[in-house]
């Protein structure tokens, strides 16, 4: 049965709501993937608090255009095109769908969106092997720390040798 016009119209504003609170997107491609593998992407995007969402190119394209993405007049999609959203965290949508599709035949990371700005297929791919974001800033953490712990070190180490010397006067005074 054919859709009505203000069903459409819901739908592309389900869409568009739902691409405005994503904080990354990205475009794969899913062109005879098995469903096994789509649930597991899926499954895996989900416990993220993140969606996978397949839908018609042209309101894809509709969508982006509404929200005034730029550059999407590049954007040339071949077959079917699924959307892996990211609702919390920027990284983790490219890194699910880049780790599944290292076992799934035909899954295949198109491109994405990260902050209203199309991104190359290039960029989705660092960003997935980049650490998650908890390992960044675990990582940022040490970097910022370990110059005041060089310092405790540095300073400890006067107070070590003042009490090296008065254990061995000490000593010699037996």
């Amino acid at each position: 049965m054919a859709k009505t016009k203000k069903q459409k119209k819901d739908d592309l504003q389900k869409l568009e709501d739902k691409i405005n609170k994503a904080k990354s997107l990205v475009f794969v491609g899913y062109d005879k993937v098995k469903i096994a593998d789509q649930d597991k992407l899926r499954k895996n995007l989900k416990s993220e608090n993140g969606e996978f969402l397949v839908t018609k190119k042209t309101l894809i394209n509709i969508a982006l255009k509404d929200l005034k993405i730029e550059n999407t007049e590049n954007l040339n999609f071949e077959k079917e095109i699924a959307l892996a959203l990211g609702y919390q965290d920027e990284i983790m949508p490219a890194r699910l769908v880049a780790q599944i599709a290292r076992t799934a035949q035909n899954l295949k990371i198109k491109g994405g969106i990260l902050e209203n700005r199309l991104v190359s297929i290039e960029k989705i791919k660092f960003l997935a092997n980049l650490p998650s974001k908890q390992i960044l800033e675990a990582q940022l953490l040490n970097v910022l720390q370990s110059p005041a712990s060089g310092l405790v070190n540095v300073l400890q180490g006067n107070l070590r040798g003042l009490i090296y010397i008065f254990k061995a006067m000490s000593e010699k005074v037996k």
